[in-house]
């Protein structure tokens, strides 16, 4: 960003993009105006499958619940191995 001479900057990422962003954004908060982050990678220490079920279950009380059925076939689309 300083090299072309931007002060700050509105930031899109997806997937471990996202990771980078946020660090940017952590380290120097002046330079981050906004961002987007679409599918950013999991957090190591999220990674097991009773974390998973878990989260599974608390973000599917906050969307529709018609939803539900449609993010419980992609989570047995991906296969609970590689989830």
């Amino acid at each position: 960003m300083g090299t072309v001479g931007l002060k700050s900057a509105v930031l899109v990422g997806n997937s471990f993009g996202c990771q980078i962003i946020v660090d940017l954004a952590t380290r120097n908060p002046k330079r981050v105006e906004r961002t987007a982050l679409q599918g950013p990678t999991m957090d190591h220490q999220g990674r097991s499958v009773l974390r998973q079920i878990a989260r599974f279950l608390l973000n599917g009380t906050r969307e529709p619940l018609y939803l539900n059925p449609i993010m419980l076939l992609d989570a047995l689309d991906a296969s609970l191995l590689r989830g």
